[in-house]
């Protein structure tokens, strides 16, 4: 009976899964309006993108397109918002990875390199988009965010066709002034439009007005919301500031908007009676749905594998502690957010593993743990009845069945994941951060097996402070003692966020400002993960009464969504 409940389980959470993602694709498509391809463009590097086409585009009815292209560390999908809207108001779009990001073939280390294209792959993604008989190739427009606003800035200096452009929080400043960006004055690029978020720690409001009086043909101040030149002569400029930060610019309403008229005014002519309706919204619902039945799946997939190894549930009786959880939050809590930007700093000027960000990140969790594990061992056994017997828990840890099984059900959630994104082209993410997707080339597979002794060396310690060294909880009050782990894992992230955004949002403060800044909105995706980790941890070891298990899972896991999202740098 207990068997069928957890099958039950499994085909319900399944379900849901697949109705998410049944959800978001209907949305995608604008329920069969528009067809969504996954376009590889050859060459070297590869590019590739997402096509979204409106089903009345055709080679006797040539539409005109629009390229957009991500920031660093991102994706093809975190630009699809923007993509299914446009296309949703006639035009042909591609969203493309740009090189060493994504699918996309390439080394992003090299982007300094003089040799290198500037454009990082989007001059590629236009001339295989103008060649396409549905295209009109006579009306392009291009979107860029952050990085990608910079490689769609150096695409137009080689381009004399692009009818639009829109920089989203890059393009500008002291970091492209080299000529292959061209000078931005009243006539370059044609119809621009720049969006810059209110809160945008990369961009001063009041300084970035200021250089924009040259490109507006203005000496006044630059006021938002306002066209400057205009769209017949191809002069047109206007600044929009919307309420929101560099992370969320993608996603915001006014943005989207106000890129979807400008495109329509731009390149249709057309002049704008009202608001354009707006659905994207319902597909990241979708997403969502899908995301949370999916990191739901383990918990019924676990239960029926665990059940066939009774052995497993007797876990092990070494290293009972009798830290209390406040002495956990300060111990290991704090100590990895004491850590996060000096290891942060330091680790990216190590070229491993080779991705860019992705080496920051390992390096500090893989300090984190070291300097935990020291604590452990040298300070706490001085002051409390504490003996951390490494040897002992590594030979119960390193048990080829516990590896075996963990590995078995990573698999198994991977393959899931890769069927998903053939058949619904689309990727599990949190916000625009995306979290679970396929491995697509093989610098990103050999760059998951790098991870691995780093977040493996993490969440074991991390097992070790949260469930041998606290003060071992009853078995009636386990939901209790996973509050505490998440409280003790993420409240002092959750302060940091909050020491970040609520002065900024509410007095206009910055706390971190410029790239420091920047790095604290990387915190808006670290805290989701420690989240589903802690709750992994906690399953396990309540299911087996041992480390072993939830670390594997917990390593593989953020092994793969590092290989996945961040650029590649060798």
């Amino acid at each position: 009976m207990v068997y069928t409940k957890k099958i039950i389980l499994l085909i319900f959470v399944s379900t849901i899964y697949l109705a998410g993602l049944t959800l978001a694709h209907f949305y995608n498509t604008d329920f069969g309006n528009i067809t969504v391809t996954k376009v590889v463009i050859p060459g070297q590097p590869k590019i590739v993108g997402l096509s979204y086409q409106p089903k009345e585009a055709s080679h006797q009815t040539p539409l005109p397109a629009v390229v957009l292209t991500h920031g660093i560390s991102s994706s093809k999908q975190m630009m699809s918002s923007i993509a299914l809207e446009l296309a949703k108001n006639g035009f042909i779009t591609l969203t493309t990875d740009l090189i060493g990001h994504g699918d996309s073939e390439g080394t992003f280390s090299d982007f300094a390199k003089e040799t290198v294209d500037k454009t990082l792959g989007i001059k590629t993604a236009l001339q295989y988009l103008v060649t396409q008989p549905y295209v009109n190739s006579s009306q392009i427009g291009l979107v860029g965010h952050s990085l990608g606003a910079g490689a769609i800035r150096a695409t137009v200096a080689t381009s004399s066709n692009i009818k639009a452009t829109v920089f989203i929080a890059g393009g500008i400043g002291e970091n492209i002034k080299e000529p292959e960006y061209g000078t931005l004055n009243t006539t370059f690029p044609k119809n621009l439009l720049l969006i810059i978020g209110e809160h945008d720690t990369l961009f001063n409001i009041k300084e970035t007005k200021r250089e924009l009086n040259p490109i507006f043909g203005s000496s006044s101040e630059i006021m938002p919301n306002q066209i400057y030149g205009n769209f017949s002569e191809e002069t047109a400029r206007s600044l929009v500031i919307p309420k929101t930060t560099h992370l969320l610019e993608l996603i915001d309403q006014t943005t989207i908007s106000e890129i979807v008229n400008w495109m329509k005014t731009s390149l249709s002519q057309e002049k704008i009676s009202e608001e354009p309706s707006l659905t994207y919204l319902n597909r990241e619902i979708g997403v969502s749905i899908g995301l949370a039945a999916f990191t739901s799946l383990i918990f019924p997939f676990s239960s029926i594998i665990i059940d066939r190894f009774p052995s497993l549930k007797k876990g092990d009786t070494e290293l009972k502690g009798n830290l209390k959880d406040s002495q956990v939050l300060i111990i290991w809590g704090i100590l990895g957010l004491l850590l996060f930007l000096p290891t942060f700093f330091v680790g990216s000027m190590i070229p491993f593993p080779p991705l860019i960000f992705g080496n920051s990140f390992s390096w500090w969790l893989f300090t984190t743990a070291i300097v935990g594990l020291l604590i452990a061992q040298i300070i706490l056994p001085k002051f409390m009845a504490i003996k951390v017997k490494i040897k002992c828990t590594l030979t119960q840890f390193f048990n080829k069945t516990n590896i075996i099984i963990a590995t078995a059900i990573f698999l198994l959630l991977y393959s899931i994941v890769g069927i998903s994104e053939i058949i619904f082209l689309t990727d599990l993410r949190i916000i625009i951060v995306p979290l679970f997707k396929s491995l697509a080339t093989s610098k990103r597979i050999l760059a998951f097996f790098t991870f691995i002794p780093f977040y493996l060396t993490y969440f074991f310690v991390e097992g070790l402070y949260l469930y041998k060294l606290r003060t071992p909880s009853t078995k009636s009050n386990q939901i209790k003692n996973l509050i505490k782990a998440i409280i003790i894992r993420t409240a002092p992230y959750l302060a940091l966020v909050a020491l970040h955004y609520l002065p900024m949002f509410l007095f206009n403060i910055r706390i971190f400002p410029s790239f420091v800044g920047f790095i604290m909105e990387f915190i808006l995706g670290i805290i989701p993960l420690f989240l589903i980790t802690i709750i992994y941890s906690w399953w396990f070891y309540k299911k087996t009464n041992n480390l072993a298990i939830g670390t594997v899972i917990n390593t593989l896991l953020f092994s793969w969504v590092s290989a996945a999202i961040f650029p590649i740098s060798i």
